[in-house]
């Protein structure tokens, strides 16, 4: 204006750009907070300069990263998307308490707050998930018990956490027998069931079933002895129903 009046002559006009980028005001943020074991989320750098405004071009030199907790995974090569945004995939591996991913411009840190990523376990594998019989055992008498465990675990070799999968046990290969009582599911990622020993005979393997379909990982054998005698089942048996005065007769138990 002059003395007021407004100038009408044509005016310029002028452009305000984003400044250079500022690690305090940087955003880094992440797709979602937990990911299963196998899986991937997106991680994403959002740069900006010292008042806020989102840089509208790329050519940064940016990183990702993450530490603490007991969670990890492998993050993978940066993308530039060419208009200040950078991205990558976190990919979860081993399970575990949350991990605090960051990012770097030009090999320096951002300062702005962090997000955190939770590996939670993913599906039950079939090869990962492990049956095993407490203690070991490479027999049981027959009559006594033994304790079959089938402990589930996703492709990456995490212990699910929760139940209700549907599980059974079963024991082939051998000539031993003997039966199984009911599953009982812990909730915890674990479940078990009390074999007792029937017929003595040669070691069978232990494996079971999830979901209806067989379990791929080792199985672990154990056989069925005799166990201590017994007054009724034992039998006496004679060579003879009859024998003449003089003569013998076995008798065998």
């Amino acid at each position: 204006t002059i003395n007021g009046t407004p100038v009408s002559s044509t005016l310029p006009t002028i452009t305000v750009n984003p400044g250079t980028f500022s690690l305090s005001q940087s955003l880094l943020s992440v797709s979602t907070a937990s990911v299963a074991s196998g899986s991937t989320v997106l991680l994403t750098l959002t740069a900006k300069d010292s008042l806020g405004n989102q840089l509208t071009s790329g050519g940064l030199t940016v990183a990702f990263s993450r530490s603490g907790g007991t969670s990890s995974g492998n993050i993978s090569a940066t993308t530039d998307n060419s208009n200040g945004i950078y991205t990558a995939n976190f990919l979860g591996t081993t399970s575990g308490t949350a991990t605090t991913i960051s990012a770097s411009i030009g090999g320096s840190a951002i300062t702005s707050t962090l997000p955190t990523e939770t590996v939670t376990a993913g599906p039950v594998s079939l090869s990962q998930s492990l049956v095993t019989i407490t203690g070991s055992p490479s027999f049981i008498l027959s009559g006594s018990t033994a304790t079959v465990k089938l402990t589930t675990k996703d492709s990456n070799g995490n212990l699910l956490s929760a139940g209700g999968l549907t599980v059974t046990f079963t024991a082939t290969g051998g000539t031993s027998t003997g039966a199984f009582s009911t599953v009982v599911d812990n909730n915890d990622g674990t479940y078990q069931s009390t074999f007792t020993g029937a017929a003595a005979g040669t070691a069978l393997n232990f494996g079971s079933t999830i979901g209806g379909s067989a379990t791929t990982s080792a199985k672990p054998s154990m056989s069925v002895v005799p166990g201590a005698y017994s007054l009724s089942q034992s039998l006496v048996t004679l060579s003879g129903a009859s024998v003449l005065s003089g003569n013998t007769v076995n008798a065998t138990v």
